[in-house]
């Protein structure tokens, strides 16, 4: 079954994009496009994520010829081998059947989520995320079977140790979340792995950690002396944009925010308890009325926080009707429901932390640490507030994580009066699996009703046959105009530019990109950058451009509004602007200067150069 719909999925999102000219899908499709041409990444063209993603991309269209197809195909593959990690780990966690419908459930929101953590589909933001995902899953596979393998004198297991090092290679390889979370996760079985001590402790440890950590080291050494030391530095910091926002420093609604998923998770724990209610009563006794009151109490503030947070406390008054839509996408977007997931998740981590700490230590203990570890780190990243937001958000990255542990803890949860769960995997309580599978099935049933439409139906889409292959766009018909013309007005040596946040037509048209970075919405690029810009597009002039009609086409430097780091003040939202309203780009003056609107396509313009 989880073959079939994984399958199904692939077939429904089959090159789907909601735009060539902006979004993300365009730019590392483009990035992808130059790295097959044998242009370098961080020298030659933007890439703000480590280099392995790009490659397990770009190698294939290198191949087996540039198209979306190929594209498609090769994030298939990635998605297929991160849903059968997904299947593999849950055979720790959790009975057969829950095992099935969790695994159907990650397919379903990976396959219904657009633009964040998308599986079987063009749609993410980036397949360094998929490329992660893969190495850090290994990496819990490898700790999980040295964890149940391993005794004390003995060798550490030959498979567990292929398991643990090649998903560390290729985690450190593909995002700069894995830079905190994949030591972390060696350091912390070496800390408390229960098969060793002592000397023996240390030495096995320091191996695997060398083993881990240096070959990664090595390559980004080599890559540098490549690429420039500089150039890799600032991709790795992603070019200014990882350093403009702290969402790890507390506001207001952040806090507000973090108190709701904990409410939300608490309410939903109490409402679970009482399909058990007298056996609740005997474990708990007095303190049951406490559990339903905190759940209560959960529930309120929940309410309150996805009430007022999308209405008047950013935007305004609004209607009743606007809150109570802002309210149900709460209850059944990616996010949202992840993010009660995610600050359990964190209390739970830090519990277990402090119990090994001051406890004898217990494998069951450390498994879940490990287990937790990964989603808890990778949030350090927009604990209180994101990149584009000032209210708290998930990660992508610790989708797939997330969407296998909420129906794990839950359900090991509702199994506590009963105190079946001594071990990591649970013992199959009739009612906690029960529960547990007919959310996680209505949930599934709600994304797969509401993406069809939209996303998985194909009467939205419109068929574009392309230099690349065939593509499926939302917005088809302007697409298609746009396509139409530059490709009668373009030649294939001819270079072109999108403006301001784009690529996918570049892909499409097989044109090429005469400047560094075809990102110049959102990322604070440094000036040297934007110096560099300039200085290739005086070089090579593109023939043709397209661009936003808004005001400087669009671009911009950092992110629209106020989002900038407040650190170390106290404000209920960020009040620092984080971009530059009243400056332009030097490469948008010249755009100016130098070429005029042949044609408008929707909210785009064709822009050719004037007369010499």
């Amino acid at each position: 079954m989880v073959v079939a719909v994984s399958l199904g999925a692939a077939v429904l999102l089959w090159c789907k994009l909601q735009s060539l000219v902006q979004n993300d899908p365009g730019v590392w499709l483009e990035e992808s496009l130059r790295l097959a041409r044998g242009e370098t990444p961080y020298r030659d063209f933007f890439w703000q994520y480590p280099p392995l993603g790009l490659a397990a991309i770009g190698y294939p269209l290198r191949w087996f010829g540039a198209s979306f197809s190929v594209a498609q195909i090769a994030l298939d593959v990635l998605s297929l081998g991160i849903v059968a990690l997904i299947f593999c780990l849950l055979g720790y966690l959790v009975p057969r059947t829950l095992r099935v419908w969790i695994c159907l459930l990650g397919i379903v929101v990976g396959a219904t989520t657009q633009t964040y953590f998308s599986l079987f589909s063009l749609l993410s933001y980036s397949p360094a995320l998929h490329a992660a995902a893969l190495g850090l899953l290994l990496m819990l596979l490898g700790l999980f079977r040295y964890l149940g393998e391993a005794s004390a004198g003995q060798k550490f297991p030959k498979t567990a140790a292929a398991l643990i090092l090649s998903g560390c290679w290729i985690a450190l390889m593909s995002k700069q979340e894995a830079f905190l979370v994949a030591p972390a996760l060696l350091t912390l079985a070496a800390l408390f792995d229960p098969h060793t001590q002592g000397a023996t402790r240390r030495t096995r440890w320091s191996k695997v950690l060398a083993a881990g950590l240096l070959p990664p080291l090595g390559a980004y050494l080599l890559l540098g002396k490549v690429v420039g030391f500089t150039n890799l530095a600032a991709a790795l910091r992603g070019y200014g944009l990882a350093t403009l926002p702290c969402a790890w420093w507390p506001t207001g609604l952040g806090v507000f925010g973090a108190l709701a998923a904990l409410g939300a998770a608490a309410f939903v724990i109490g409402v679970g308890s009482l399909c058990e209610l007298s056996r609740w009563q005997e474990t708990l006794g007095g303190r049951y009325f406490w559990l339903l009151t905190a759940a209560a109490a959960g529930g309120a503030i929940w309410v309150g926080y996805e009430w007022y947070a999308g209405g008047p406390l950013l935007t305004g008054p609004s209607s009743a009707a606007a809150r109570v839509l802002s309210l149900s996408k709460a209850a059944f977007g990616t996010s949202p429901v992840l993010r009660p997931v995610l600050w359990s998740s964190i209390v739970y981590w830090l519990a277990l932390l402090t119990m090994l700490i001051c406890r004898p230590v217990q494998r069951v203990r450390l498994e879940l640490l490990l287990l937790l570890t990964v989603p808890v780190l990778i949030s350090v990243r927009s604990l209180f507030g994101s990149t584009l937001a000032p209210t708290p958000e998930v990660p992508a990255l610790s989708y797939p994580f997330l969407v296998l542990l909420g129906p794990y803890l839950l359900a090991r949860v509702l199994e506590f009066p009963g105190h079946a769960a001594a071990g990591l995997k649970l013992q199959g309580n009739r009612v906690a699996v029960r529960i547990t599978s007919t959310l996680v099935i209505t949930y599934a049933v709600l994304r797969v009703a509401a993406a069809y439409p939209d996303l998985l139906s194909n009467r939205a889409f419109t068929s574009i046959a392309t230099e690349s292959g065939l593509v499926r766009v939302l917005d088809g018909k302007v697409n298609a105009e746009l396509y139409q013309y530059v490709m009668h007005h373009t030649g294939p040596r001819d270079y072109f530019l999108e403006l301001p946040y784009g690529g996918g037509l570049t892909f499409a048209t097989g044109r090429r990109n005469p400047v560094f970075s075809n990102q110049f919405a959102q990322i604070p690029l440094p000036e040297r950058f934007q110096a560099d810009d300039l200085a290739r597009i005086l070089k090579n002039p593109p023939k043709l451009v397209v661009a936003s009609g808004e005001p400087n086409f669009g671009t911009f430097w950092g992110i629209q509004g106020n989002m900038a780091c407040v650190f170390p003040r106290w404000t209920w939202i960020p009040d620092r602007p984080s971009w530059t309203p009243e400056s332009a780009l030097p490469l948008t003056q010249f755009l100016k200067d130098n070429y005029h609107t042949e044609r408008k396509a929707g909210p785009w313009l064709l822009l050719g150069r004037n007369a010499q």
